[in-house]
């Protein structure tokens, strides 16, 4: 019996090892990627620097703009990058921008308040006015 491809029974090998060198040069460049907790409806804090950060390839200059402030950064040797845009008061909704080696992010609906992280028990249950 021989494998698709004829050859005998290693006749697909060549086709299975090209496939698996093909998925491993992809995991190896790296598209650019933002980290959590930026996504579309995103809270950020007011008042305070909003540090935006992600990977990008080795290098790669990253841009980043959120309603008329921008900042940019290039990706390190391990394709860590990080910016920080200016402090702002509350409002939006914004679009924020991520741009890096001709890939582009655009996260809607991003507002910028006062973040609040709540923790309890039954005292949870409670309005926010009492």
């Amino acid at each position: 019996m021989t494998a698709a491809g004829g050859g005998g029974p290693l006749g697909a090998l060549p086709l299975v090892l090209s496939a698996c060198l093909l998925v491993a040069g992809c995991a190896r460049q790296p598209g650019l990627e933002v980290d959590l907790p930026v996504a579309d409806g995103v809270v950020l804090q007011r008042r305070a620097p909003l540090p935006v950060r992600g990977s990008a390839a080795a290098g790669t200059r990253v841009e980043v703009a959120l309603g008329g402030d921008t900042a940019a950064a290039h990706a390190g040797d391990d394709g860590r990058w990080q910016v920080e845009l200016p402090p702002r008061e509350a409002g939006g909704p914004y679009e924020l921008h991520v741009a890096a080696g001709g890939e582009r992010r655009v996260f809607r609906d991003v507002l910028v308040g006062d973040v609040w992280l709540c923790s309890g028990q039954s005292n949870m249950e409670w309005p926010v006015a009492r």
